[in-house]
């Protein structure tokens, strides 16, 4: 078990966490949502439920108000600003990564795809966008932001002019993120082993999107991240001609049944759905243990993003009924456990 923050000041807060776990949706109940025909339906399964406190008219209105009252439940009961900056960077870096793309687009803002959630306001990221662009060294490094913020901007933009690639915008900002991002969760054994993991799966899918396109090496080389539990060296030595030997190689892995089920469904449907549910939901099996702590901020973190899945899920869900998408497929999408 990995060692915990162990800080009773959060022990009033997890009774209050085990509280809500117990109103968590399982299987059974997600089914009854999938199984709704029309959004009418939907809502009415979510006027029983939970979300009943969210009198809104639309599915999404309820969805909105959700995330934000799960954020504010964090904020409210989150005693280590540490651990709450964590992840209000996390939203820095969607809008950051949103307000760039946009900018190197030449696209009209995005400004209701926009966190309001983050740390940094709106118009600092836009000021360090601009600055950047602008080569404004001596400016840059004087503005009040956070280094990785800064470090990945300036990386994300020399690699797009370089290659004119949007998606090395994500690959540079998140690996500039992180680095800072698990340095931070040392303050907690059971953070840092969580980010560990989330690294891993990240450079694994990066891996595999570079299989599955044949695309030049060089992009895992530069697109991997460090700091997860398996290293850089690992990866070279894989080979890519062959989906079995790559799903052997990670049998000797704690991601072996996420590889395996996942690169069997690539391969088959040409589509990375069943990697990124079984990836995420690795990762909720792992906070999990956190119902089994007594103190600490650790309970309190767990629930948060269990909470934030939960209204993932029901996102998926609505866009998927909204589309007419096939039952099964919106199945596959939806990770819980």
């Amino acid at each position: 078990m990995e060692k915990t923050s162990e800080d009773n000041r959060y022990s009033f807060v997890t009774g209050r966490v085990r509280a809500r776990e117990a109103m968590l949706f399982d299987r059974t109940r997600y089914e009854q949502f999938v199984a709704a025909e029309d959004e009418e339906t939907l809502l009415k399964h979510l006027a029983n439920s939970p979300y009943a406190q969210f009198q809104k008219a639309s599915t999404q209105e309820i969805l909105n108000d959700a995330r934000n009252e799960n954020f504010q439940f964090l904020k409210k009961y989150c005693l280590d600003n540490s651990v709450l900056n964590l992840f209000m960077h996390r939203e820095d870096l969607h809008n950051l990564k949103l307000l760039l793309k946009t900018e190197l687009a030449k696209a009209a803002q995005p400004e209701i795809f926009i966190s309001s959630f983050g740390a940094i306001p709106v118009v600092v990221l836009k000021e360090t966008i601009q600055t950047a662009l602008a080569k404004e060294g001596s400016v840059f490094w004087r503005m009040r932001i956070p280094e990785f913020i800064k470090k990945g901007t300036a990386q994300a933009i020399a690699a797009f002019e370089t290659f004119n690639d949007p998606a090395l915008v994500d690959i540079e900002i998140d690996k500039a993120a992180m680095t800072y991002l698990i340095a931070l969760a040392q303050i907690s054994g059971f953070l840092h082993a969580f980010y560990q993991h989330r690294i891993d799966l990240e450079n694994i899918r990066t891996f595999l999107r570079v299989m599955i396109s044949k695309e030049e090496r060089n992009l895992f080389n530069q697109a991997f991240i460090p700091g997860g539990i398996i290293k850089f060296s690992y990866f070279p030595e894989l080979p890519t001609d062959s989906a079995d030997a790559v799903i052997e190689r990670f049998s000797f892995t704690p991601y072996r049944f996420v590889v395996n089920d996942g690169v069997q469904y690539l391969m088959n449907n040409k589509s990375f759905q069943r990697f990124e549910r079984l990836a995420a939901e690795y990762l909720l099996i792992f906070l999990r243990r956190a119902r089994y702590f007594t103190f600490g901020f650790e309970p309190l973190v767990g629930y948060f993003l269990y909470k934030e899945n939960e209204i993932i899920n029901l996102g998926k869900i609505y866009q998927g009924i909204m589309s007419k998408a096939n039952k099964d497929q919106i199945r596959e999408s939806l990770a819980y456990a």
